[in-house]
């Protein structure tokens, strides 16, 4: 009961410091995503499509996570904290980012869990059995599986359009960070100058290049 209440907390701050449905529908990744299923309609209107993201998806979905683990080991515990208090409209900046990398790991994982099941449904000759028999009954309940897979098929290639556009919105939160990397070093800089004598104990403690 505590790991699911855990799990479910969890959810929430990553839901809520990402932007919720919201960000979701207002993202021009995302647009550009319906755009790319629309334009895309023979590869998977009339085709099985889950051939491309179950073999393209698992290598970028594991090069997302490795991605994901450099940044939580990048910069030190004060840079960290810097950004921690850097106030976004969903939350902090160290909260923000860390939903960015998220959000990408889960669509890739719900593409390729939906690309699977997918495949599976196609290819099952019991459930293609059941499909002719019930829409060869009337043309209503023909429109209604043709209606149906349509829209299975398209919410599917949407997922997958969607995990390829969101890469390009986590490689621009990544930029967003190095500049506040950037920031966050020239401010030490400047504070270093600001304060010689501190800097100048700091160069006494640091080993000699002569030795």
């Amino acid at each position: 009961m505590k790991s699911k209440n855990k799990t479910d907390s969890t959810f929430k701050v990553y839901w809520s410091a990402y932007g919720g449905p919201e960000a979701i529908l207002r993202s021009k990744f995302f647009a550009i995503a319906i755009l790319l299923t629309a334009i895309s309609y023979p590869l998977w209107l009339l085709n099985d499509y889950s051939d491309f993201p179950t073999s393209i998806l698992p290598d970028i979905l594991g090069f997302s996570i490795g991605a994901f683990a450099v940044w939580l080991g990048f910069g030190s515990e004060d840079f960290k904290e810097v950004i921690t208090r850097i106030e976004t409209k969903h939350g902090n900046g160290y909260d923000v980012s860390n939903a960015s990398f998220l959000h990408l790991i889960i669509v890739q994982t719900t593409t390729l869990i939906y690309s699977i099941a997918f495949k599976a449904i196609i290819e099952n000759e019991t459930i293609q059995k059941i499909s002719i028999t019930v829409a060869s009954k009337s043309e209503a309940t023909l429109y209604l599986i043709l209606t149906f897979d349509f829209i299975f098929r398209f919410i599917g290639f949407l997922l997958f359009s969607y995990s390829l556009t969101l890469i390009i919105a986590v490689g621009m939160n990544i930029f967003r960070i190095t500049t506040w990397h950037r920031k966050y070093l020239l401010h030490r800089a400047i504070k270093r100058k600001q304060n010689p004598k501190q800097n100048g104990i700091h160069q006494r403690a640091s080993p000699s290049n002569d030795d």
